[in-house]
């Protein structure tokens, strides 16, 4: 999970060894205050790691790894 100021992010992703998982590709945003999902994508694998957070030119970004057996690790990159 990543808190900010007013979110939690989390993701479903049971790591890399649990490819069956069902729906384990979510990424979500919770709005801390109300803890209503505000927003959920579905990622290209499970979440292998913990989600990270950089900003460029005042524009903050969530990256997190995926992965699974026979899928690539990558890491994938949110705008906020």
């Amino acid at each position: 999970m990543l808190v900010t100021k007013m979110l939690l992010f989390a993701g479903e992703g049971s790591g890399i060894y649990a490819s069956d998982f069902p729906g384990g590709n979510k990424f979500r945003a919770y709005d801390k205050a109300t803890r209503q999902v505000i927003a959920q994508i579905e990622l290209p694998a499970n979440q292998t790691g913990v989600p990270m957070t950089y900003s460029v030119n005042k524009k903050q970004y969530i990256v997190v790894a995926v992965g699974a057996p026979g899928i690539p690790g990558e890491l994938v990159a949110l705008g906020l």
